[in-house]
């Protein structure tokens, strides 16, 4: 794989989300992620709801088409 990603993780659980953010080097490492966004994606790009630990968490991503 050498697609590189946008991503955005969405939560309102504090912990969940500082979870993320504290690994935010290891996770944008192994998805080939090279920009995180605060706010969610539009339309085109992919989405899905999990939940981590009871936390909703939603993950969105969207392939980079051009350079950033």
């Amino acid at each position: 794989m050498e697609d590189r990603i946008i991503l955005y993780f969405g939560t309102d659980a504090a912990a969940l989300r500082r979870a993320v953010e504290d690994h935010s080097s290891y996770i944008s490492a192994e998805t080939l992620a090279v920009k995180w966004v605060s706010e969610p994606l539009d339309g085109n790009a992919h989405a899905t709801s999990v939940k981590v630990d009871g936390h909703p968490l939603t993950i969105q991503l969207r392939k980079v088409t051009t350079a950033i």
